[in-house]
């Protein structure tokens, strides 16, 4: 879980690895790339599962409300906001009545979504420990915790807080995950035969392909990548999934990787129209022109090399330093490329 609506971030707060940098371009493009940031998602109704911020400083006297992508960069732009990171079935609050301003998109909402849920994410808070994230007074038993998203309640929990072994955590086979307090959950616990721990898989017939053993732990699960097109749909297990409201399951559209793999293809869509455009743009222009692009992006190459390097040398760590440094490159290369010119 990451930080990444960071508008508000200070010089010191951006100084981040070439690591880290690449780790979060690649969390944006998947997690904001299906989202849409130039238009409120209001007119969709209850999205199948969208990017969500909540507003800390409009909020109406403490009520939760969380607002689509869009809005949160026009319309809360300078405001105290919570990522969500994404949920399901959840229609954008900005101007419904549950903040103190209206909607730059469309200042006509007028009625709340009543099928919205919310939950203490809203208030910033996560875990069955409901600690902050960023936790700025983190205890010491958290400073190594990863945090990962349940399922079916979509809380965010600390690994170290799931009940689970370290051999159960470093399970290479892990993907999807539902927290000890939704499996606690009257007519939830039959999904632990489903689970990465149940290695008896014995089913009870060629109708019925749910496993027989049901593991009895307090703890959460962890479960394949293709669980959801394993789980049975017998007349009997449908009938559980329908009284436990959770037929989202079934539904492989439905799960994080998928939305995320949505905003990766529309990202290297979009580059490759990019590449077009560029290749477009150059067999337009004369062979001087052409030798003139090739030098000058040859130059940016090598100045983003020689900041990189500097930087590689300093523990990794690009500084406002090393930006500046390349920025005053930059702008003596284009001064020069004009006086170039004028003295042509």
């Amino acid at each position: 879980m990451e930080d990444i609506h960071k508008n508000n971030a200070s010089t010191e707060e951006s100084v981040q690895t070439i690591e880290e940098i690449e780790a979060d371009k690649r969390e944006q493009i998947a997690v904001l790339g299906a989202s849409d940031a130039e238009n409120c998602s209001f007119s969709q109704g209850y999205c199948k599962r969208q990017a969500l911020y909540a507003c800390l400083t409009c909020a109406k006297d403490g009520q939760p409300a969380a607002m689509c992508l869009a809005c949160s960069y026009n319309c809360h732009d300078d405001c105290d906001l919570v990522e969500l990171y994404t949920k399901r079935n959840f229609r954008c609050d900005c101007g419904t009545g549950k903040y103190h301003r209206k909607c730059k998109f469309d200042e006509s909402k007028n009625h709340l979504n009543d099928e919205n849920k919310y939950d203490f994410n809203f208030d910033g808070k996560y875990c069955q420990c409901r600690r902050p994230y960023p936790d700025p007074e983190c205890p010491e038993d958290l400073k190594d915790a990863e945090m990962i998203q349940c399922i079916l309640c979509e809380d965010w929990w600390h690994d170290c807080c799931l009940k689970l072994t370290k051999e159960e955590l470093d399970n290479e086979d892990n993907d999807e995950m539902i927290c000890p307090r939704c499996l606690c959950q009257p007519g939830l616990s039959f999904l632990r035969c489903y689970s990465i721990s149940n290695t008896q898989t014995e089913i009870g017939s060629d109708e019925c392909t749910k496993p027989i053993n049901e593991p009895k732990s307090e703890s959460g699960s962890f479960f394949f990548e293709d669980f959801r097109l394993k789980i049975c749909k017998c007349v009997a297990c449908i009938r559980l999934i329908t009284d436990a409201k959770i037929e989202f399951l079934c539904d492989y559209a439905d799960s994080v990787a998928a939305y995320e793999q949505i905003g990766i293809d529309a990202h290297e869509e979009e580059e490759k129209q990019a590449d077009g455009q560029i290749n477009n743009f150059l067999d337009k222009l004369d062979h001087n022109g052409q030798i003139k692009v090739a030098h000058g992006v040859s130059f940016m190459r090598q100045a983003m090399k020689e900041m990189c390097e500097k930087a590689q040398s300093n523990g990794g760590v690009i500084t406002a330093e090393h930006t500046a440094e390349l920025k005053r490159k930059l702008a003596e290369r284009t001064e020069e490329m004009k006086r170039r010119r004028l003295n042509q």
